[in-house]
This record gives C-alpha cells, structure tokens and sequence, in this order.
C-alpha cells in the first residue's frame, strides 16, 4: 500500500473516531473518564501519531539528498547501507511504535479506572 493511501485512509479513521467522540459526549452528556470515549480518545492519540510519523517518512526519508544533507548538518559517517534500507528500518520502528503506543494507551487506561 503507497504511504498516501494509507495517510488518508487513518485520517478518515481519525475524522470517525472524533465524531464518535462528539456523539458520545453529545445529546447524551457521557463524561469524559467513560470508557467508550476513553478508547477513542486513547484511539485519535495512536492514529495521529502514526500519521505524523508517515508524514515525516513520505516528506523526507525518501529523499536520497535528504539522508546526505543530515549526514553532513550533523557530522555523521556515511552508512554501509543504502538509504533505501535506512528507509525500511524506519518503517519498522513506526510500526513497532504504533504497536506498543496501542497496548501502552489501553493497558494504562484499564490500569488507572480500576
């Protein structure tokens, strides 16, 4: 799946979990610490995360020059691997992030109501 797509298709999940939000807490007053508007808050937070780190990868990480240019404003040696490869260690830290932000924001929650 291309990096857009996939930005697109999380911002439309983000754009539904902000109206469950405001349905809950709508007509009906649900409070804030309830759990069913606890998870999507929770949700919204793992989600944009994701975006901006997609964000980042699409804008930048695919720039050959990009990886250059830092390597020279910070000093740093040139890598044996090829930006291509630095570019899928990346992706790999952003889904292990999305991974661990889901379970530490739900285990967290479910920790502190109890």
């Amino acid at each position: 799946m291309k990096r857009i797509e996939l930005i697109n298709q999380l911002e439309f999940l983000l754009r539904e979990c902000f109206k469950n939000i405001d349905i809950l807490r709508g007509p009906e007053h649900i409070k804030e610490n309830d759990a069913r508007v606890t998870f999507f808050k929770h949700l919204v937070n793992v989600i944009d995360s994701t975006i901006l780190f997609l964000v980042v990868s699409h804008k930048h990480l695919s720039n050959e020059n990009w990886w250059k240019d830092i390597q020279k404003e910070y000093n740093l040696s040139t890598r044996r691997i090829s930006f291509n490869k630095e570019f899928d260690y990346y992706d790999q830290v952003v889904t292990f992030s999305f991974l661990i932000l889901v379970f530490s924001s739900f285990e967290s929650s479910i920790r502190f109501d109890n």
